[in-house]
């Protein structure tokens, strides 16, 4: 499915267009690629003082608009890295600013991956990704780039194996789950590629 974020590589202009100041921080495009990334600039994001402060992308409009049941899965990925004592977040958040997934990337001032996966299912067909500090402490910074928001299909959802053998069979599924994301099993699939009916148990 097709990307959500505008300027989410964070190339195009200081501040970085699209994104848009919640709070009293100081955005500002920085020379700071992350290693493998797209082209040569990042998001700076200095703290204000004593305020939650954050960078909110442009409203997003979901596939298909809302009632579209699994077409409101989302997976947001990105980078980012500690400057000075705070830590990057990533939080996908619907349209009235409640938080549906977040993940703290806490691996210090080295760039490092992160992603989290969750529904926006109010009744509205927008959302927002929000990168905010983990302090509120003056001058503290953290730095982002590469921020992807995608819709998931019903498809990507599933990793599938065959069995061969009897209908009637007894199968012990041990999902690793990372914390901040929903994960679990499924059965009965009636298609792989395009699934219609199946059950399905999950913890999130």
């Amino acid at each position: 499915e097709g990307e959500l974020l505008t300027n989410g590589n964070m190339e195009t202009g200081n501040p970085p267009a699209n994104w848009n100041v919640s709070g009293a921080s100081t955005l500002t495009s920085v020379v700071d690629e992350r290693t493998g990334g797209v082209g040569t600039q990042s998001l700076s994001m200095v703290n204000g003082v004593g305020t939650w402060d954050q960078a909110k992308s442009d409203r997003f409009t979901l596939p298909g608009g809302y009632g579209s049941g699994l077409a409101k899965w989302i997976m947001l990925t990105g980078w980012g890295r500690k400057v000075t004592n705070s830590n990057p977040q990533l939080i996908l958040q619907d349209d009235g600013s409640s938080n549906k997934g977040q993940i703290t990337i806490t691996t210090g001032t080295t760039w490092a991956y992160g992603f989290v996966i969750g529904r926006l299912n109010n009744t509205s067909p927008y959302g927002f990704v929000t990168l905010s500090n983990s302090t509120t402490v003056n001058s503290d910074e953290s730095r982002y780039d590469d921020i992807s928001a995608k819709p998931l299909t019903l498809s990507s959802l599933f990793s599938t194996t065959s069995y061969s053998g009897s209908t009637d069979i007894t199968v012990q599924a041990n999902p690793t789950i990372t914390a901040g994301t929903q994960g679990g099993i499924v059965m009965s699939l009636d298609s792989a590629t395009t699934p219609a009916n199946f059950v399905i148990a999950y913890t999130n």
